[in-house]
This record gives structure tokens, sequence and C-alpha cells, in this order.
């Protein structure tokens, strides 16, 4: 069964994210400092190993470089859980709104077979990248500070630009 796009194991899937994420929270809440940035790193590095899962597994690492805004935010976020930097959390609320938009329009992931590795390393590191800035602003991480708007804002362009032309040249 394929994942497809805005069908019943779509949807289904979309509400399970949410779910992770919410039952990822009340988990933690209470638990030590510690421990909540050992679960959280621990659940980060997923996107990670997404990176080189697509860099080994398609024979063509030009193409699966880690060159878009979830591959950055997967870099990024386990750096943002350690440091627990205000710019850093900032930013990637910003960014987990790219890894939402990822799992709901999902183009380019909609062929991949439900029980398949492919599967696996796309679904379940946009959740916790979408997820995963959101718990740390709750639990209290980082604080929201419209001084890093600018910052942020100018950093997303950067990327975006720079990845944009740096995938042209690739491709």
């Amino acid at each position: 069964m394929t994942w497809g796009n805005f069908t019943s194991p779509h949807i289904l899937s979309l509400i399970i994210a949410f779910f992770l994420n919410i039952g990822l929270y009340f988990f933690i809440r209470f638990k030590s400092k510690q421990f909540q940035t050992v679960i959280l790193t621990s659940l980060s590095f997923l996107g990670l190993l997404a990176i080189i899962y697509n860099l080994v597994m398609w024979n063509s690492p030009l193409e699966y470089l880690p060159l878009h805004l979830c591959s950055l935010n997967a870099i990024i976020l386990p750096f943002a859980i350690i440091s627990k930097n205000d710019k850093l959390g900032n930013l990637l609320i910003l960014w987990s709104l790219g890894a939402l938009v990822a799992l709901v329009i999902n183009n380019a992931a909609a062929d991949f077979k439900l029980i398949s590795f492919t599967f696996f390393f796309y679904y379940f590191p946009h959740v916790f990248e979408c997820g995963i800035p959101l718990i740390m602003l709750k639990l209290g991480f980082f604080k929201l500070d419209k001084k890093y708007i600018k910052s942020t804002l100018l950093i997303t362009l950067i990327s975006y630009t720079l990845i944009h032309f740096v995938n042209i040249g690739l491709n």
C-alpha cells in the first residue's frame, strides 16, 4: 500500500504525527532537563540518519545532497537541543513549518510504500523536525523573541538562495 496524497493512509499518518508529538511532550514534560535533552536529541538524529540513508541508498549522491530546508533543519536540530540556543530555537520554529508542509503536501513521497525504509526515513524525520522545536519551546529550552525575527528571516532567505543556486548548478 502506498502513502498517497490526501488518501486515507496519508490523512491517518498526519493524525498519527500530531499525536506522536503530543504524546512525546506529555511523556517527557515532568522529566529532568537531562532526560528531555537525551530523548529529543536521540529523536533528532533520525533526520541525520535520513540524510545518510538517501546518500547511500540511491547511488546518486549528487542528487541527494542535503540541500533543502528539511536537511538543514535535521543538521541544526541536535545542536539546538543540546545548546538550548534562543537564536537556533527561533529559527527552527520557522523551519518546522517546512517539515509540516512536506508531510501535508507530500507530492514527491506519495508513491512511497508505507512499510519501507524509504517511507520511514521520510516520514519520521519530518514528524520530529516539525514537532521537536515546538516541544522545545513548550519545555522552555528557548524563548521566542521578536529580536530574532530579522536574523531568522535573513538566515532563511540566504539559505534558500544559496541552496537554490547550488541545486541549479548541480542539476
